[in-house]
């Protein structure tokens, strides 16, 4: 019978437990980390992307996500200057959204300028990812601001008929398709002091009542482009005290013929009272336009272009623009 020695059994024993605890304080280097940025703008021209005018939005809640996860993994909030920043994100990709909810009601339209999607490796120049937001006013049709509360701040796009330079209210005057808008005050933004007749512009602007009717309030101006002098829409005197029953408020109108009837100058206007078969109009044009009064007296007949203005009182007025071919004197 053999029999194994036991000084080199219990050796080769030792020896198994020695190696098993091997490299037990070898430490492993740190996974790679790097860092996540957004940053969250108002869009303050309209146009749906990043200019000059834009400005950043402070407190926007910006969370972020595994790529295709739900659960939040990191949240936090804009700084003063628009961004929000995390740091020590572990290699990977992940999605990010800004919560409507910390931008409030009055900036629904979130446009993403960049992806969604930020994806950090250990790759030089690659530890950073970034993307952003900008927060818009809605956008409404002439028809929608006209029926909007008053007090939202909104953006439309429309033609200029009349333009803010032409009257001392800085009011402006926008059509699109059937429907018009006054606009007042209002102000261009920088680079230009106003408009030509037939320029496509976005208005921001608050909506609001003057005179009775609907208007955008504390406007600026972009403007995107340029179209043909829009043509006024053709008139009777019957129509213009009623606005043809409102539907043709703040719209450019042409009156073919009417004759005056009787003169008056009043701080600020020359007003002109025309007829027509016994029914009788009201024209009020500004003393910037100079009108050679000489010309306009009772008994001759007008041919007269203009924009229809509410006066409050539940009527409205003819208000020539200072552009040529706005009077033509008939007889």
């Amino acid at each position: 019978m053999m029999r194994m020695p036991t000084p080199l059994l219990a050796a080769g024993v030792v020896a198994l437990v020695a190696c098993s605890n091997a490299g037990e304080n070898i430490e492993l280097p740190p996974l790679p980390t790097g860092g996540l940025g957004v940053a969250v703008y108002v869009d303050r021209d309209g146009t749906g992307t990043l200019t000059t005018l834009d400005t950043t939005f402070a407190g926007a809640r910006v969370a972020i996500f595994g790529l295709g996860g739900l659960d939040t993994i990191l949240a936090g909030a804009t700084s003063p200057q628009g961004q929000a920043t995390f740091t020590g994100v572990p290699i990977g990709r992940y999605q990010f959204a800004v919560v409507p909810a910390s931008i409030g009601d009055s900036l629904p339209e979130l446009t993403l300028l960049g992806s969604d999607t930020l994806r950090i490796s250990a790759q030089p120049g690659s530890t950073f990812a970034a993307s952003a937001v900008l927060a818009g006013y809605p956008t409404l049709t002439l028809a929608e601001a006209r029926s909007a509360a008053v007090g939202r701040r909104v953006f439309v796009r429309a033609i200029v008929t009349s333009a803010l330079q032409f009257f001392p209210d800085s009011a402006t005057y926008l059509r699109s398709g059937a429907l018009a808008l006054r606009v007042v005050p209002s102000a261009h933004w920088p680079g230009r002091t106003g408009n030509n007749l037939g320029d496509s512009v976005i208005v921001a602007g608050t909506t609001a009542r003057v005179g009775g009717q609907p208007v955008l309030a504390n406007a600026r101006i972009l403007t995107v482009g340029t179209t043909p002098a829009p043509a006024p829409i053709a008139v009777s005197v019957t129509d213009l005290p009623t606005a043809r029953n409102g539907e043709l408020d703040a719209a450019l109108v042409v009156l073919d013929s009417a004759a005056i009837a009787d003169t008056a100058t009043v701080p600020g206007f020359y007003e002109m009272r025309v007829e027509v078969n016994g029914d009788t109009a009201l024209v009020r044009a500004d003393s910037l336009l100079l009108v050679p009064k000489a010309l306009f007296v009772p008994g001759r007949g007008l041919r007269i272009r203009g924009v229809l203005v509410p006066d409050g009182n539940g009527t409205w007025y003819l208000r020539p623009r200072p552009v040529n071919g706005e009077f033509t004197v008939l007889n």
